[in-house]
């Protein structure tokens, strides 16, 4: 069985739920129909029925037709990625994110003005100096991903650490944009070689504070921005 057929089924069933398209409750076609519909075997759309099963996408129910589950509430991480793939959120969804993402580093730059090694600040100090001679949008935008995953190592938390590191890609969606609604790269420079300072005279207050000041300031630049993302 292939598995790219697979991936592509999962993915054009995904796209019609996150639109709207099978709602929420309702019963999706058997099999019979999906292969008319999709022209894959019956194998590939078992396979297919299991994954969007385990994303939180659908609810089977024995001895009934599978319904399209409650998958907002009770689907995983991969439907934020549908969601922000598919440019199907809303302002709320987007705030939600970004929020989420503000107490998680904030964190992570209070417990690396706590827990930070030497190795961790040479890093994000060459880092800096790396940044300040970009030019392009996608260097500004890959500059400041690794940064932040950066702290979020020098925090210690593996687990921090590896959640910023699953968020790349959804966030490289928004900070694209960001970067490219102006002259934004100069107030985010300055900010980092502050919260670089915070960290090695460990002061996880002024850190945290530092780190809210530069994602408050991107929130307010996304959240403008909702309508061209």
């Amino acid at each position: 069985m292939s598995k790219s057929l697979t991936d592509k089924l999962v993915a054009e069933i995904e796209q019609k739920i996150v639109k709207g398209e099978w709602g929420v409750g309702e019963k999706i076609p058997t099999h019979r129909e999906m292969v008319s519909l999709f022209s894959v075997s019956r194998s590939v759309i078992n396979a297919a029925i299991k994954d969007l099963d385990s994303m939180g996408y659908l609810e089977i129910i024995p001895r009934k037709r599978i319904v399209v589950a409650d998958w907002k509430n009770q689907g995983t991480l991969s439907v934020l990625g549908a969601l922000i793939r598919e440019k199907a959120f809303d302002k709320k969804t987007l705030s939600s994110l970004l929020r989420s993402r503000e107490l998680i580093e904030t964190e992570c730059a209070k417990l690396a003005a706590l827990n930070s090694t030497p190795k961790n600040i040479e890093e994000i100090k060459n880092h800096i100096s790396l940044g300040k001679n970009i030019l392009t949008i996608s260097e500004k935008v890959e500059y400041d991903i690794k940064f932040h995953h950066l702290i979020a190592v020098a925090s210690g938390n593996i687990v921090y650490a590896l959640i910023i590191k699953s968020f790349e890609d959804y966030s490289r969606e928004f900070i694209s944009p960001f970067y490219k609604s102006g002259d934004v790269f100069p107030f985010v420079s300055t900010r980092h070689e502050k919260l670089l300072s915070a960290i090695k005279d460990r002061d996880p207050e002024s850190a945290s504070n530092i780190m809210k000041e530069i994602l408050s300031h991107g929130e307010k630049i996304i959240l403008s921005l909702l309508d061209k993302l």
